[in-house]
């Protein structure tokens, strides 16, 4: 399938997971700016698949590889 099928697919355990977030800050466990934190991660990820179902966006891997000491 396409990368970003399974950030499509994610959108209800996005909301599943902003009610605990926000569940879990209102009590004190978590600090009450982490909701924003997953407000803005669930953002891009809206963005990546917006992008990648227009073909302006693609990932990118990195690979750093070290010489092994003679």
């Amino acid at each position: 399938g396409k990368w970003w099928d399974r950030l499509r697919v994610g959108q209800l355990q996005y909301k599943t997971n902003h009610f605990v977030i926000s569940c879990l800050a209102s009590i004190g466990i978590l600090p009450k700016s982490m909701v924003d934190v997953h407000k803005m991660l669930v953002s891009v990820a809206v963005s990546l698949v917006e992008g990648g179902e227009r073909g302006i966006f693609s990932p990118m891997y990195m690979v750093v590889m070290q010489k092994p000491k003679a």
